[in-house]
């Protein structure tokens, strides 16, 4: 089904508690992770270049850099390079409704997709991803594709 997960950085602490998730996950259905992180210009991405080669040897992960203002146009271009690729991004979900359950990045990432989006939202006691997952929500309309 999948062979690549594209981690999807922000450059926020609380974007990486879904990494040992991931890493999981890759490790059980011999996929490769990926860190992606999204800048808005060549300023912002010298500022993030060292935070993600600090990333990427700390999870043994190659990175790859998008240069865009729009993350989530920009994730989905990743994906559509890729038929096998999934992402994967922790939500902070800090705006209005639809979005404040899960962001407004991931909504639009989930809808344009076409495929399996792994999501955590941390909880205010706890912000980290489980170790393994121990319930799967999917969203069904009664369409043949879902």
């Amino acid at each position: 089904m999948f062979d690549e997960i594209l981690v999807c950085l922000d450059g926020s602490p609380v974007a990486e508690n879904i990494l040992p998730l991931a890493q999981q996950i890759a490790l059980a259905k011999k996929a490769r992770v990926i860190l992606l992180r999204v800048v808005g210009d060549s300023n912002e991405l010298s500022v993030e270049e060292n935070y993600m080669r600090e990333r990427a040897r700390l999870f043994r992960a190659p990175i790859r850099f998008v240069v865009s203002s729009d993350p989530a146009t920009s994730i989905l271009g990743e994906l559509e390079k890729n038929s096998r690729a999934i992402a994967a991004m922790t939500t902070h979900g800090r705006s209005a409704w639809g979005e404040a359950l899960l962001g407004r990045v991931a909504l639009k990432v989930i809808r344009g997709a076409k495929r399996p989006v792994l999501l955590h939202r941390p909880l205010l006691d706890n912000a980290e991803a489980p170790a393994k997952i121990a319930t799967i929500v999917a969203a069904l309309d009664g369409s043949k594709f879902s």
